[in-house]
C-alpha cells in the first residue's frame, strides 16, 4: 500500500479504500472572538480604502471626459474650417468651369463664321464703269521690268 500524508489528510490507494481521509485536525485552539469595536473598525477601514477608490476612479473619469470634450472641439474647428475651404475649393472650381465653358462657346461661334461662305446677298457686285463714247481706255501701269544685277566687282 502506498500511503502518502501530507497535511492533515492521508491518501490510500489501495483496492476498497477510501481515496481520501480525514485526519484528526492538530490544532484544537478555539478562534479567537472579534469584539464589535474590531468588526466596526475593520469596517471602517475597508469603507475608507473604497472611497479613496471611487473618488480616483471618480478624478479620472472627470479628467478623461474633459479632455474628450477638448478633442471634440477641435475636432470640429477643424471639421469646419475643411468644410469652408472644400466649399471654396469648389465655387472656385464651378466659375472656372463655366468661363472655360464660354471661352470654348465663343471660340466655335466665330470658328463656325469664319468657315461660312459669303452668302450671295453678301457678296459685292462687281464694278462696271461705262465711258462715255470717244474717250479712251488707260492700261493700268505696268511693273518695271526686272532686270540682271550688275556683275560683282573682281578683286585683285
Amino acid at each position: 500500500m502506498n500511503n502518502v500524508t501530507r497535511g492533515p489528510w492521508s491518501v490510500d490507494s489501495g483496492p476498497g479504500a477510501p481515496i481520501a481521509e480525514t485526519l484528526e485536525q492538530p490544532y484544537h485552539q478555539p478562534m479567537t472572538d472579534l469584539t464589535r469595536q474590531e468588526v466596526d473598525a475593520k469596517l471602517a477601514q475597508n469603507r475608507a480604502e473604497v472611497d479613496a477608490r471611487l473618488a480616483n476612479f471618480d478624478t479620472s473619469i472627470k479628467t478623461g471626459f474633459a479632455e474628450m470634450k477638448v478633442e471634440i472641439q477641435k475636432m470640429r474647428g477643424d471639421f469646419e474650417k475643411q468644410s469652408h475651404d472644400s466649399t471654396k475649393w469648389i465655387i472656385g472650381s464651378v466659375f472656372g468651369m463655366i468661363s472655360l465653358a464660354v471661352a470654348i462657346i465663343g471660340v466655335m461661334i466665330n470658328l463656325n463664321k469664319a468657315d461660312k461662305p459669303a452668302s450671295a446677298a453678301q457678296q459685292q457686285a462687281p464694278l462696271f464703269i461705262t465711258l462715255p463714247a470717244g474717250s479712251t481706255v488707260l492700261s493700268a501701269p505696268q511693273a518695271p521690268a526686272a532686270t540682271a544685277p550688275p556683275p560683282a566687282k573682281q578683286s585683285n
